[in-house]
């Protein structure tokens, strides 16, 4: 009777050492697919990052068709699929179209961007905003997300954009500068960008405030807004062309509504840059959207909001500078 129960408990288990060799290899099959794929592929980080904030904003699910590049019935994007736990999608609206499918992929994958006309970077890249929806996912929502939503917002409207990926930190590591030297450092990337793409004419510093919330937030239409505040530094000859652009683009916005910006803060005197490399090009800009305790749906919620009247700001001043 012993060895008989012996030889059934090997028996059960060589079973499940089985079982689990057939569950890793599963997986590992999948996630060589699923890094093949991503490793092969260009994809656009704003998509990329639009399909991460997805999860969070259920309120704003119907606005985006990011899913539509998922096919269900390849392994690989069931571990896409998942990450999406609490999907509100209307029923009469497919989730996975087919016939889409590589339509989306092939606008994600191509190179539009030979000849971009403005550039958004981040001088302050780890500026975060509240993380909100984005918790459960240990997403950290910064200002980099911010340049990459209006990027995309901004290529939608047919204002060819791109965004800076490049790490100021490792600049600033690499030459042994602390963080103070965070403008010397983005300097060197509005300079090689410049070089890259001559094309380039418009130039977004995008920032976050870290002031109070009630100071950068406006409740309007039942739907809350990060404010924006444009800051232009005046200790260099030429600031007098930068205020012009901030001020026109901040009286624009006013006209969508009067609280939605803060204004213009004009900076200069001890203890502040008084610069922000606006002396780099007329078309320089320094926009602070929200705050420390706005969430990025509410920046999101702006960046719609303002997006086209940016757009058609920018292409006013490109046609002034082709006459």
């Amino acid at each position: 009777m012993k060895k008989r129960f012996k030889t059934k408990s090997k028996h059960y288990i060589i079973k499940f050492i089985f079982i689990i060799i057939i569950i890793y290899l599963s997986f590992s099959y999948t996630f060589r697919i699923l890094f093949s794929k991503f490793n092969n592929t260009k994809m656009n980080p704003n998509k990329y990052l639009k399909y991460f904030l997805i999860t969070g904003f259920n309120n704003q699910l119907n606005d985006y068709n990011f899913l539509n590049i998922l096919n269900i019935t390849k392994p690989e994007n069931l571990l896409n699929y998942s990450l999406n736990t609490d999907l509100n999608l209307n029923n009469s609206t497919p989730v996975f179209n087919e016939t889409d499918i590589s339509e989306t992929i092939e606008e994600i994958t191509e190179e539009t961007l030979t000849s971009p006309l403005v550039y958004i970077y981040n001088t302050h890249q780890t500026e975060e905003y509240k993380a909100d929806y984005l918790a459960p996912y240990n997403i950290n929502p910064t200002v980099q997300i911010g340049a990459y939503l209006l990027s995309e917002k901004l290529n939608d409207y047919g204002i060819p954009t791109i965004v800076e990926t490049d790490s100021i930190k490792s600049i600033l590591n690499s030459s042994g500068w602390n963080y103070s030297y965070s403008y010397k450092a983005s300097r060197i990337l509005l300079d090689q960008a410049k070089e890259e793409y001559p094309s380039l004419n418009f130039f977004i510093d995008f920032h976050r405030d870290s002031s109070v919330k009630d100071k950068t937030t406006l409740s309007w239409n039942n739907k809350n807004y990060a404010k924006i505040l444009f800051v232009v530094g005046k200790e260099h000859d030429n600031y007098q062309a930068n205020l012009d652009v901030a001020s026109e683009l901040n009286n624009r916005i006013k006209k969508i509504n009067t609280a939605l910006s803060r204004g213009i803060y004009q900076k200069y005197g001890p203890g502040v840059n008084g610069i922000y490399n606006q002396d780099f090009h007329p078309n320089t800009i320094l926009l602070e959207m929200g705050g420390q305790y706005n969430t990025i749906e509410e920046v999101s919620n702006t960046i719609d909001l303002i997006s086209q009247t940016i757009a058609d700001f920018i292409k006013e001043i490109n046609n002034e500078k082709e006459k």
